[in-house]
């Protein structure tokens, strides 16, 4: 039984399944110690607006499930996002918040006037090696070299970002770098060189712990704070 997970027929055709009939199939299964299940097919669980998903993630599935033989250990904590109206973000000079979908909800805009600049602080979790994100929102009337300086433990970089290539859509990795724990300035954006008449684009960012740098990482499921392991 702890290796055997019951396959519920979700979506077929027009068929989508009853969210009585889920809940009934999955309480089944509990009451025979049964404890996961296999959608077939899962999109089910998105159809209606996600009122599946939603209700199972409210119900069965409010907590999340850790993979058995790793004991109780996280693997990959949740990355860390900053937005560029939260409070760990500092912005200096001339930017405009455009009424356009960025990541969550809008984005910023400087011009090539004055200088301008946004500086994102994380509160790093732990010491480790990290991937550093931005998320990237592609124009025509964007620059081509859109300069990101990266501050790690040891040193800083500047990355030039294309922001008018269509491929560099969404989540857009800076580069890979040593983080210590605690509240730092870790990405900051201006619009210096950016080219005449061209404008910068500031959205979200992220940092992910990057487990092939960072293998000797242990985060316990029962105690993410005391339980790193060097």
């Amino acid at each position: 039984r702890p290796l055997f997970f019951a396959g519920i027929l979700a979506r077929v055709g027009s068929y989508h399944i009853r969210p009585g009939l889920l809940d009934s199939c999955i309480r089944a299964n509990r009451d025979r110690n049964v404890n996961g299940e296999s959608f077939f097919f899962y999109e089910a669980l998105r159809a209606e607006d996600n009122r599946r998903g939603d209700t199972l993630k409210a119900t069965f599935y409010s907590q999340p499930a850790l993979l058995p033989h790793r004991n109780r250990t996280i693997w990959r904590p949740k990355a860390t996002i900053v937005n560029e109206d939260d409070l760990g973000v500092k912005r200096t000079g001339s930017w405009r918040q455009l009424n356009f979908p960025g990541f969550k909800p809008n984005f910023y805009m400087a011009a090539d006037t004055g200088y301008s600049s946004i500086s994102y602080t994380f509160d790093v979790p732990y010491s480790a090696w990290y991937d550093i994100f931005v998320y990237n929102i592609p124009n025509y009337i964007n620059t081509t070299r859109a300069p990101y300086t990266v501050f790690a433990a040891d040193d800083s970089s500047t990355i030039l970002v294309d922001q008018t290539d269509a491929k560099s859509t969404g989540w857009y990795k800076l580069r890979s770098a040593y983080l210590t724990q605690g509240s730092h300035t870790i990405i900051r954006l201006d619009n210096k060189d950016i080219g005449e008449g061209r404008n910068v684009v500031a959205d979200a960012t992220m940092i992910m712990i990057n487990r092939k740098l960072s293998s000797d990482l242990v985060i316990s499921s029962v105690d993410k704070k005391n339980s790193l392991i060097k």
